[in-house]
């Protein structure tokens, strides 16, 4: 299975609503604002723990105040955008849970002392993380790069740093 099914299996299991058919599909649901109930999936889901959303994604009074009104904002649905996608990357990377789990939450002196988690709360954090995994990966040499690497993330898309 490729990215974009893990990543679009991930937002259907959040939102509850069926899973974005493509990218486009994706942009318009944050834009008219994604289930404020999909934040608290996420963590029912053990993605994320209450702490790591408050920091990451959006401050619990907030978040309680967008679950009256039902939906998030566009840059609220893209920072949870953002993290499901580097979340998705590295289950599918690390070939589990767990291990995506171990991996995105240990400080690394590839990324200053930072886990990789922490970084999210920024586009920038997210492009930094992954320039990062790119050259790791290409340390590793081509070969490794044609298999799923053992310790790195392979980004892409607008998280990949390149214009």
């Amino acid at each position: 299975m490729g990215l974009f099914p893990t990543f679009a299996l991930l937002v259907q299991e959040a939102t509850g609503e069926r899973a974005p058919r493509s990218g486009l599909d994706l942009v318009k649901r944050i834009r008219d604002g994604l289930p404020a109930v999909s934040v608290e999936n996420f963590v029912r889901i053990g993605k994320l723990t209450n702490v790591e959303v408050d920091k990451i994604v959006l401050p619990r009074k907030t978040l309680a105040h967008r679950k009256e009104i039902g939906k998030l904002t566009a840059e609220q649905g893209d920072r949870l955008r953002r993290v499901a996608r580097i979340i998705a990357l590295a289950e599918d990377t690390f070939g589990s849970k767990e291990k995506a789990g171990i991996w995105l939450r240990r400080p690394t002196t590839a990324l200053a002392g930072e886990a990789p988690l922490a970084l999210l709360d920024t586009e920038e954090g997210a492009k930094a993380l992954c320039r990062s995994e790119r050259r790791r990966s290409e340390t590793r040499g081509r070969a490794m790069e044609q298999s799923r690497p053992p310790g790195g993330l392979s980004c892409g898309g607008s998280e990949s740093g390149r214009a």
